[in-house]
Parts: C-alpha cells; structure tokens; sequence
C-alpha cells in the first residue's frame, strides 16, 4: 500500500519552547494545518524592539498499515511569513535526541576561531561586564563595530579554557604614558562595547608597551566557518516560465539571527558645525607662493606646502615645472579636498601623482612624485585674506622659497610696500617656511 498525503503528518517535539532543554524525542502531538501557535509562540512588542530567535524541532511522520520506506522524502518552505518582519530558515541535524541547545550551537558555528589580534586584555575583565578594555600597540587600528571577536583563555588558572564570541557595539581608545625601559611611552587603550555580558571573569595582563609571546588570554579574531547549509523561500520579482535558466528575486540573503538598530542622541553640538565654510573676500587670486624643490628634499615622493592662510573649496591650482623645461603639469581642486590632475597641461608627471588640500588649515599635498628630478612648484589660490607677499629669497643650500607679490592684489588690498613682509625662516627638512 504506498504513501498518500493523507498518511504523512507533522509532529512536535517533547518540548515545544525556546528553553536550552526544548526539543528531545518525537512526541504524539500533531501540528495541525491552519492552527494559530501550534508551533511557533506568539510576537511580542518586546520580539519586534530587541529581536528574537525562536528554534522548533518539528518531526514528520508516515502512519499507514504497511512498512513502506520513504522514498525522495524532502522539506520545503513554499511561502514566506506574512509578517514582512519573520524571515524563516530550515537546517536539519542527524539526531533525534538533540535539545535545543545542541541547534543554537550549530547555528553559532558559522564562524569560527581565526588567528589572534594585536589587543590585549587589561587586567581582569569581570563577568556580567558590557564593556571590556583592551591594549594595544598606537599604530594599531580599532576594530570595527559590527566585528566579532573571540576572548579565549588559554593559559593561567583562571577559567582555563574558557571561550566567549563577542560583537563589537562601538570601539573608542585613548593613549596614556607607561614607563617601559625607564623611558614613557604611549600605548592605546580601547574600551569595546559588547553586545553581550562577559559569562565568566576575563583574565588579563598589566598594561605595557612590550609585546606579549604568551597572554592568558588570547583575542582573536573570527573566520567563516563553512559546510552549514540553510534553506529559506524568496519571491520571484518577474515572472518564471518553464526552461529559464535565470530568475529575479527580491533579496538573495536571509538574516539567520536579528539584527536591530537604536538611535543615539547627539547633544551639545550646532546644527553644521563639522562642515567647513570658507568666504572669498578678493576679487582676484593671488599666489601664495612659488617654490622651486630639489629632489632630495621631496620626502618619499611628497611634497607638502604650509599656505599660512584658509584657502576657498575649488579654487586652488598647483603648477609643476621642471628646471630647464618648458613641459608642466597641473593640479586642479576639485572642490571636496582633492587636486585631480589635468591630463591636458603635458609633462611627464606620473600617471600615479595626486594631492590633496585642507582647507581649513591651509595645507596642500603632492604625493606620487620622483625625487629625483627638480621641480618648480606654483600655487594659486583665493583665500580669506586679501594681504600680498613680497619676495623672500632663501639663501640656505638648496634653492627652497620665496614668495611672489601680486600687483593686483597689492593695489585691490590698498597695501603699500612698507606692509609686505620683508623676513621669514625655510625649514628644508620639514620643506615649510
């Protein structure tokens, strides 16, 4: 006698909840079609503000008079949750006697364990904490939030063996001075929000400049752990026919677990008050200054210019000339800090030369450039200023700077020649005056 649909039914488990224990054996209870929380609890107001996973063993089940086998028995999910904010996912497990501790364990498996960070553990971080503090080298970048680290305890006697996954909330750090060698020195202090309390005391070391070999407790980074399978349904976006080999759909991922977002309030900060507003006051550009650069003073193919004065967004224009050439390049400001070059203006600039402007302090770099050659570098700008600069000639080794007057500017500002100034100081190495 073969199987009919009429014979196959759903069964739940021994233990129908999201407790570490529910789950367990097959039960005679049937999941009836059509039937509200049968299965799957009631959304609360609390599920939709935090999240929530809800894990369920459902059995399926032939009951017929014969001992007929199964044959290409499969699951599938054919429709998605009404509720545009339920995404449900299918993975199966080769027992039937697992709880449901034993599935969250192989939900939490998708990573795994990966090599070890450059941060250490400072000092005893105590269980039930939010936050836990770190050390590290100054050069060493924060991790990012969203990132999930792991704190492992491999050494000492203090929860030897014990290992946490954390996500990282925020990351914020501070350099403090330590004594190292007799001599002070900074190291970086993190402070990472958690988004999970710390489930047993954390071992740590005393904070130090030196390098670790073998901390109690090791931070280590994560990797995607692979060989999980997940099933889910999407819908198709445009309609399918019978031979297409491509299809539409409206998402190709499913969440496995929640993922909310909360809002942070920002007090005691103006309305635009990160955005830099810059004011031309002289009707026509003036150049800062013209400043012809041996080779052997550009510092790893960089050169960096100290305006002294604000400059105006998408008005400045750096001009590359080489000694006995009449070839050139040129820099634009494109208005958003960078100098794009103008592959029109020739020269054998190379093709890799960019620079950058700071607006608010005045400050433009060249990066990209050959030491090795001479250059004449020019700038022009409108700034907030309308004074002009008399000449000022260096007179150390190296022919380094001097500073062009503008007539114009000169006449516009109403400045007379006893206003320009007559003095300044070159600093070669740093390649500012």
């Amino acid at each position: 006698m073969p199987i009919t649909t009429a014979d196959i039914f759903i069964n739940q488990p021994a233990v129908v909840s999201d407790q570490d224990f529910a789950g367990g054996r097959m039960s005679g209870n049937r999941v009836i079609d059509g039937e509200l929380n049968n299965l799957f609890s009631d959304i609360t107001r609390l599920d939709r503000t935090v999240g929530r996973v809800s894990l369920r063993k459902p059995f399926v089940s032939a009951e017929n008079a014969d001992t007929t086998t199964w044959q290409g028995v499969h699951a599938i999910l054919t429709q998605p949750a009404a509720d545009p904010g339920v995404f449900v996912t299918m993975f199966g497990r080769d027992s039937h006697v697992d709880q449901r501790i034993d599935a969250q364990q192989h939900l939490e498996q998708f990573l795994a364990a990966g090599p070890p960070t450059p941060y250490y553990a400072w000092d005893t971080q105590p269980e039930g904490a939010l936050a836990v503090s770190l050390f590290t080298n100054p050069n060493n970048a924060l991790p990012e939030g969203g990132e999930t680290l792991v704190l492992s305890v491999e050494r000492g006697s203090l929860n030897n063996g014990e290992v946490q996954f954390v996500r990282v909330v925020s990351a914020t750090s501070e350099l403090v001075q330590v004594q190292s060698s007799g001599q002070s020195v900074e190291v970086r202090v993190l402070t990472i929000e958690i988004d999970q309390p710390l489930r047993f005391d954390v071992p740590g070391e005393p904070i130090t400049s030196s390098t670790i070999a073998e901390p109690r407790t090791v931070v280590r980074r994560t990797t995607v752990a692979g060989g999980k399978n997940y099933y889910s349904v999407h819908e198709v976006t445009e309609a399918a026919a019978i031979g297409d080999t491509t299809l539409q759909l409206d998402r190709t991922f499913t969440p496995v677990v929640p993922s909310n977002q909360q809002q942070t309030g920002i007090t005691d900060v103006q309305v635009g008050s990160d955005t830099l507003s810059v004011v031309a006051i002289a009707a026509e550009s003036a150049p800062l200054f013209v400043e012809p650069i041996a080779g052997s003073s550009i510092q790893s193919g960089a050169v960096v210019h100290i305006a002294q004065r604000k400059i105006v967004p998408g008005t400045a224009t750096v001009v590359i000339e080489w000694s006995g050439s009449s070839t050139r390049g040129v820099f634009t400001d494109d208005g958003r800090g960078n100098l794009v070059r103008d592959a029109s203006s020739g020269g054998s600039v190379p093709a890799g030369a960019a620079g950058r402007v700071d607006y608010a302090f005045g400050e433009i770099v060249i990066t990209g450039l050959r030491a090795r050659q001479q250059r004449h570098v020019s700038t022009r700008c409108r700034n907030r200023r309308r004074a002009a600069y008399g000449r000022h000639r260096d007179h150390g080794s190296e022919p380094r700077a001097g500073l062009h007057p503008h007539a114009g500017a000169d006449a516009a500002a109403g400045l007379s020649a006893n206003r320009v100034p007559r003095t300044g100081q070159v600093d070669h190495a740093a390649g500012t005056w």
